[in-house]
């Protein structure tokens, strides 16, 4: 076993400014003439609730809630924490599927005329959808449509060497505050490698327009970084880490790391966590008491009291922290990561535990070939 300090909390997931219960629906059309992408959000009684949009041309995303004016939509941007400013206001009604109506400068003036109707993803993009419907990769429509524009163009950089594979490094930045990398497989080898880069590069684009959206969110405030790299790979495996640190205006700045593990034969992702190992329901007991159990072994005395993990050691089932997550592969086995809230964010750690430390929490439909050399 192996341990690595994690310094700071695991981010699940940059969080879109969505009220409770909202549905969200994305649409394309014009604003005035020009080519716009839509994300629309309504609540439980079908009103229009708040969303996104941004313009092709420009790739940048612009915010929308509901108005204290009755029947309209306000645009906005963030200033600075609680300092926003409006920039005009959305009046809309529903046309077939779609929707129509103005984008006006202040409510009860003329305004431009607004056209939409319900997105269709380019045969591209569908088809490399179809080619990696993975556990992990759930594409946001809004988010592949509007990554089509020329601004928001993923750069490439000279071929080098990752995890012993041949790589072409893919990079967006917008000043010093916003930035997301990702790779792709220069030397594609495998049967699945060309799904594989497929699902990076789909990825990488719903990366990129997440930074435009903490951007909108963030005012002065905004901080988006973002790069993955392949840690381990194998003829059958890759392990791809993706580091995020971003600053959307919370209260705390957050950072971590996840990680996506390929079958180079299929291209699809492997899940490990219901595909692989249940450690959770009936077996998460176990599960808790094997990694403290584990844990306590490589710990030194002065360690194994500290506030951390003294009462996780002492009664592994009856604390809610840490929080264990399967987070990758590496040559050594499957890497498990323990997880605290984010007052206690220094205390995360990651260990490598073995496969065949693991051979009891394995599935029993879990894919034959996995944790083989």
């Amino acid at each position: 076993m192996s341990c690595r300090r994690i310094p700071i909390a695991i981010l699940t997931g940059l969080q879109l400014m969505l009220g409770a219960g909202a549905l969200a629906d994305t649409f394309t059309g014009t604003l005035g003439g020009k080519p716009v992408v839509v994300e629309l959000t309504t609540d439980q009684k079908g009103k229009l609730d708040g969303g996104q949009y941004g313009y092709l041309s420009q790739g940048r995303v612009l915010l929308l809630r509901k108005s204290e004016r009755a029947g309209l939509l306000e645009e906005y941007r963030v200033k600075s924490p609680g300092d926003d400013v409006v920039s005009g206001y959305w009046s809309l009604r529903r046309a077939g599927r779609g929707w129509e109506g103005q984008w006006l400068k202040q409510p009860g003036a003329s305004g431009l005329p607004l056209r939409l109707e319900p997105a269709v993803l380019p045969e591209e993009t569908t088809q490399a959808l179809g080619q990696t419907i993975q556990p992990s990769l759930r594409p946001d429509p809004f988010n592949l449509l509007l990554a089509q524009s020329p601004a928001l163009a993923i750069r490439t950089g000279k071929t080098q060497s990752q995890a012993g594979l041949r790589i072409t490094p893919l990079r967006w930045q917008r000043g010093e505050a916003l930035a997301a990398s990702s790779v792709q497989l220069a030397e594609p080898a495998e049967s699945g490698d060309a799904s594989i880069n497929a699902a990076l590069r789909l990825r990488l684009q719903g990366n990129i327009v997440d930074a435009e959206h903490c951007s909108a969110a963030a005012g002065d405030f905004q901080d988006f970084q973002q790069e993955s790299t392949i840690t381990h790979s194998s003829a059958r495996y890759l392990n791809v880490r993706t580091q995020t640190e971003y600053n959307c205006g919370g209260a705390h700045p957050n950072a971590g790391y996840s990680s996506s593990v390929y079958d180079r034969q299929s291209g699809q992702e492997i899940d490990l966590g219901t595909q692989v190992y249940q450690i959770d329901g009936p077996r998460q007991a176990a599960f808790r008491q094997f990694v403290a159990t584990v844990l306590k072994r490589e710990l030194n005395k002065e360690e194994r009291g500290d506030d951390c993990y003294a009462g996780f050691l002492a009664d592994p089932a009856g604390t809610d922290y840490p929080w264990l997550r399967l987070n990758g592969i590496d040559g050594k086995g499957v890497i498990i990561s323990l997880d605290y809230a984010h007052v206690d964010q220094a205390c995360g750690l990651d260990i490598t535990l073995p496969y065949a430390s693991l051979a009891r929490f394995r599935r029993t439909d879990a894919p034959a070939h996995f944790g083989k050399p």
